[in-house]
């Protein structure tokens, strides 16, 4: 299984690298689009198009509302965040809070008062734990970790059903470990570079013991080499990966329920959360009514703007 997630506000910029991705040429074995997996920020995040990407089958989950770090905050400031952005992804885009079920700390700092949250509100995984051993599969908080937690405040405390998605340290060809695809950027100048840094990174776990492979991007990643060779890199890469009978590009929600009722790889087209329609339950439709909204930033030269479905609020949500 491999898990594309993206991380950030969605923007006009980063629409134009998403739709080039996921525009239908790349196809699991079943026959069915690859999708991912977006960790929505709101701050200039356009929620017409938040919900265009949930229409498609993209799975929707929470970074933060204002990205400040969180790691050392009490369980209600936790709350506040989470919650919060998911009322306004209903609110602003017409998506199901039932829907959103995955977490990415802002700045991947956790705490463990963010699992008791996710645990009293019924989150079903967190993405944020950067593990630099493995490849490691993901696992419930039912019981203590089986891994080290890599420099962060790690849980101490079990969080029934709540699962930790762990991101991989990313290895570059100087076997220098990265966080981020982010901070690659200088070890991978061209596209043949950056289809060669994911083939190598994810055969760590196809040729070992098949965790799932996670690649966590950003727009500063996706967007730092010119004439779009950076996506082009990723789409030789799909290319090359799904040529394979045994690899699916899933989302992170998709890939938790394939752990939960495992399915060998013989019925794993009749496997229902995986068929191209799965998502079609709680579909909505695109934006009938679309609103710019702009208010003032405490800089007096600069304005928050967004787009909504729907009515502008009267103030700037915060």
């Amino acid at each position: 299984m491999v898990i594309l997630s993206f991380n950030g506000p969605v923007t006009d910029r980063t629409m134009t690298v998403y739709k080039s991705l996921f525009d239908g040429k790349h196809r699991n074995p079943n026959g069915c689009p690859i999708r991912g997996t977006f960790f929505i920020s709101h701050q200039w995040n356009n929620y017409d198009q938040t919900q265009w990407l949930h229409n498609q089958g993209h799975e929707i989950a929470l970074n933060t509302i204002t990205h400040e770090p969180l790691a050392n905050k009490t369980k209600e400031q936790w709350r506040h965040e989470m919650i919060g952005l998911k009322q306004s992804l209903e609110i602003f885009g017409h998506i199901d809070q039932k829907s959103i079920k995955g977490i990415r700390a802002p700045q991947l700092l956790i705490g463990d008062e963010q699992f008791q949250m996710m645990e009293e509100e019924s989150f079903l995984y967190d993405n944020s734990m950067l593990v630099n051993e493995g490849p490691l599969w993901p696992q419930t908080l039912d019981h203590s970790l089986a891994w080290s937690c890599y420099g962060q405040n790690c849980p101490r405390r079990p969080h029934k059903g709540v699962w930790i998605f762990p991101i991989h340290l990313l290895q570059t060809k100087n076997v220098i470990w990265h966080n981020t695809t982010k901070e690659i950027s200088e070890s991978t100048d061209s596209r043949s570079n950056v289809t060669q840094f994911l083939r190598s990174n994810f055969h760590r776990n196809y040729n070992t013991n098949r965790a799932p492979f996670i690649l966590s991007t950003d727009t500063g990643f996706l967007s730092y080499l010119p004439y779009n060779d950076v996506i082009i890199g990723i789409n030789n890469w799909l290319t090359e990966i799904l040529s394979k009978d045994d690899v699916y590009v899933v989302t992170a929600k998709q890939a938790i329920n394939w752990m939960q009722t495992p399915v060998d790889l013989h019925n794993i087209t009749k496997f229902t959360p995986w068929q191209c329609e799965s998502h079609r339950e709680d579909s909505v439709q695109p934006c009938e009514t679309l609103s710019i909204c702009s208010y003032p930033s405490s800089s007096a030269s600069s304005m928050y703007s967004f787009r909504v479905c729907g009515s502008c609020p009267q103030s700037y949500p915060w």
